[in-house]
């Protein structure tokens, strides 16, 4: 199974354990604990982009968790839930940072609107 990221800066960050999640949506139930994922720079289908896609490493899903964020105007008034849990403020730091936020800023920035999806671990880490 492919998983295609766009920030150079992740692939580091993967390789040297910082990133240990990704955060997806799954509408067809794809991702499951034991398969293989394959860590690409840009989608290897697309090869008119900035950079030429490359498969950088391999890894295996852990385990799953299933995540639903509620937006509201004020990101503080927001509700993370991961495995129908509220995650407090310390959860919700971690999560963003382990899945590549480099500022809690940036997560809200990028989950804009609801949003329901899973987290794709290939470590041990839950929540």
């Amino acid at each position: 199974m492919l998983m295609t990221f766009s920030k150079l800066e992740f692939k580091t960050w993967i390789e040297d354990e910082m990133k240990i999640h990704s955060i997806r949506e799954d509408k067809h139930g794809r991702w499951k604990p034991g398969m293989l994922i394959h860590m690409w720079m840009g989608t290897p289908r697309n090869t008119r982009g900035k950079v030429k896609p490359y498969q950088f490493d391999t890894k295996r899903v852990v385990s799953i968790q299933r995540i639903e964020i509620r937006r509201r105007e004020d990101a503080m008034q927001s509700v993370v839930k991961v495995d129908g849990r509220v995650l407090d403020i310390n959860e919700l730091k971690a999560l963003s940072w382990n899945d590549g936020f480099t500022t809690f800023a940036d997560f809200w920035d990028w989950f804009r609107e609801d949003f329901t999806g899973k987290i794709v671990h290939w470590t041990d880490k839950r929540y």
